[in-house]
């Protein structure tokens, strides 16, 4: 009874009396999800995914299949990362075109990462894969060009923090708390080689309708959890050993909790000590600290400067006195070496020195 009232309820009167029976759609309520890299710049090396997608989706409507995509879907205003987390968590099937674009798109790269995240909760999701564009993940030298660019990606943040140029955007904030994506691109052949993946240059979408119906006529309606929910607290998540929270919920959960006071550990009894100190007065504390000199009198100050100085004084004349003596003791010797052999008597040697040595230390210049 049920069926045929529905089947009274598709029906339409014509004016020329005539029932047509309105197209029903496979999926009601339970729209397939488009996740691809758009090509908003209009760039001709990427004309190839806009055209992949546009006949993809010219076959869904013919088919009548109910789908989401954010061009059509994203109305103005709305978050973009919202819309990024239901194509991972609200979806039963996601349509994946994933291309060059699409791995060095950052909000591409956090569907990617949403998707499988989903997958890993939800083995029951369908993921169908279309590769458009001339690459190959198995090519080390591709996987190490991308390496390269999320490194330079990352560097490029780092600058931004350091220099505090600008406030990192919600999708950089994202693309930093997953690593900048190193790990997901070190994957990407593993994770698609274990797909059945097909090519955007085919002419006949039919694979992917018959497999979309296949889906929706077997399966019922999944209660699948909000976006803002934590997957990984789902029951098939928990009987793999999957005990994992993300950082988020982490932090709320630990900020709803009471902050407990910390441990006081008891503190060893030390040995009291005997304090010997001479204890000091305010004034007498302030002499101490200023050192000795500050308690001397000035007049004793004064005299023991006076006395320093006539010492120095006395020390530096004895210095000069000795280097005189010392230049004297040269002449006299040189006098001797010169002169000597000129003197024949014997009992005016002396007097004769004397003489002549007076002559030769002020007559000669010396």
């Amino acid at each position: 009874m049920e069926n045929m009232d529905l089947l009274e309820e598709q029906k339409i009167e014509q004016p020329n009396n005539k029932v047509e029976t309105e197209p029903v759609c496979v999926n009601k309520d339970r729209p397939v999800y488009f996740s691809y890299a758009r090509n908003d710049s209009k760039n001709p090396d990427w004309q190839h995914i806009s055209d992949c997608v546009e006949k993809l989706l010219e076959t869904f409507r013919k088919e009548n299949i109910e789908y989401k995509i954010d061009v059509a879907d994203l109305g103005a205003g709305n978050r973009i990362s919202d819309f990024e987390k239901e194509i991972g968590f609200k979806s039963e099937i996601v349509v994946l075109v994933f291309s060059d674009k699409y791995f060095r798109s950052m909000h591409c790269m956090y569907e990617f990462v949403q998707i499988k995240k989903s997958l890993a909760a939800y083995p029951d999701k369908k993921l169908l894969c279309i590769k458009s564009g001339q690459f190959s993940l198995s090519d080390i030298d591709y996987i190490m060009q991308l390496e390269q660019y999320w490194g330079d990606k990352k560097q490029e943040c780092e600058r931004i923090e350091y220099h505090r140029l600008r406030s990192l955007s919600e999708t950089e904030r994202s693309a930093k708390d997953n690593g900048f994506y190193m790990d997901d691109v070190r994957d990407l052949y593993s994770f698609f080689s274990a797909i059945n993946y097909t090519t955007s240059d085919i002419n006949d979408w039919s694979c992917f309708t018959n497999e979309i119906k296949k889906y929706y006529a077997n399966k019922p309606k999944p209660n699948l959890p909000d976006p803002i929910q934590n997957l990984y607290n789902h029951p098939q998540q928990q009987q793999r050993g999957v005990q994992q929270q993300p950082e988020r919920v982490v932090q709320q959960q630990a900020m709803k909790q009471p902050v407990q006071p910390p441990v006081m550990r008891p503190q060893p009894t030390a040995t009291p000590r005997v304090n010997n100190a001479v204890s000091y007065s305010a004034p007498q504390t302030q002499q101490v600290k200023k050192g000795f000199l500050s308690t001397i009198p000035l007049k004793y100050k004064i005299i023991g400067g006076i006395v320093l100085f006539i010492s120095l004084l006395n020390t530096c004349g004895a210095c000069l006195d000795d280097d005189t003596q010392s230049q004297t003791k040269q002449y006299k010797q040189e006098y001797y070496d010169n002169y000597s052999d000129y003197d024949d008597e014997p009992e005016n040697v002396n007097i004769n020195q004397t003489r002549r040595y007076e002559d030769y230390n002020f007559d000669d210049g010396y």
